[in-house]
Parts: structure tokens; C-alpha cells; sequence
């Protein structure tokens, strides 16, 4: 048996970040500190979502960082990803320069003293939200239908 759609219902048109947009957002992530330029080379450079970028600690690399231990968020599978060498080393000089700021080995620590140990994924999506406001350029907007109301073409989803 087939069943014929005429037509799909869709919420959002699914966009990719071009090239020219990563450049932006890496370029200004590095203004932000060494912790966001991170968390975005996890996301651009890995394929990570959000959630699973906050929940990564200080155990689940290897002991050379080529490699990081990750539980899938849409399929709650683990597996060991390999990290390309800018990466490693990228990683190895945030930990050794902030050692003493991880909190419990959580490679992304909250900065508040609650009783959030790691910093939470709708935080990063906030702040993702205000960087992506700084760089404002045309590429990141699109207008919809009324031309009044702008929105963001992107998130950490299309990173």
C-alpha cells in the first residue's frame, strides 16, 4: 500500500551555515574568550550539538585528547569521535590555562555557584543569541513574508 502526499507541512526551512557566516561567528567568538571559541570548534569543527558540547568533562578524553567520549542526544548512544589536531591542541591549552577554573572536570563550568556544576544548554543557546546580534550581518537575518519581522537564519543547529 502507498500513500500519495500532495503536499508537506514544514515549521522551518532547515539552513546551513555557508562558509562565510562560520568565518564570522569564529572570528568573533574570539573576542568573547577562549571558553566560547571552544565550545564553537566543538560545534563547527565536530558536528556536536549543544547539549552534548556542555555535557563533555575532562573523563571522557583520552589521555592525548585525540579523542572525546560523547552520548548522542537523539539517540543516547556513546562513542569516541576523533578530534582533528588543531582541535586536540586547541583543547589541551584550554584546560591547561583553565585548570583551575573546571569545576568537577566539566569542560564548560557554570560561572554561577548554584546548583549547576556545568553551564546549561539553554545559556549557550542565549549567548549564541547574543553574539549572533553583535556580528548583524545581512546573511544572518532573513525577513519574513511582511518584510516587517526580522528573524535569525541560524543556531548552534545549522553550526
Amino acid at each position: 500500500m502507498v500513500i500519495e502526499v500532495t503536499q508537506v507541512h514544514r515549521k522551518k526551512t532547515n539552513y546551513f551555515m555557508t562558509v562565510k557566516e562560520a568565518k564570522a561567528l569564529w572570528t568573533e567568538s574570539k573576542k568573547w574568550g577562549s571558553k566560547w571559541q571552544l565550545m564553537f570548534a566543538f560545534a563547527l569543527l565536530r558536528g556536536f550539538r549543544i547539549g552534548e558540547i556542555c555535557a563533555i568533562n575532562l573523563l571522557d578524553f583520552n589521555e592525548d585528547f585525540s579523542q572525546v567520549y560523547v552520548i548522542l542526544e537523539k539517540s543516547h548512544i556513546g562513542d569516541w569521535f576523533p578530534l582533528i589536531p588543531e582541535l586536540q591542541e586547541m583543547v589541551r591549552d584550554y584546560v591547561l590555562k583553565n585548570q583551575h577554573t573546571l569545576k568537577d572536570g566539566w569542560l564548560f563550568p557554570s560561572w554561577n555557584s548554584g546548583k549547576h556544576k556545568r553551564i546549561k544548554p539553554n545559556v549557550a543557546s542565549a549567548l549564541f543569541s547574543k553574539l549572533r546580534k553583535q556580528i548583524d550581518c545581512e546573511g544572518f537575518r532573513e525577513f519574513t513574508g511582511s518584510g516587517s519581522q526580522k528573524r535569525y537564519r541560524i543556531s548552534w543547529h545549522s553550526c
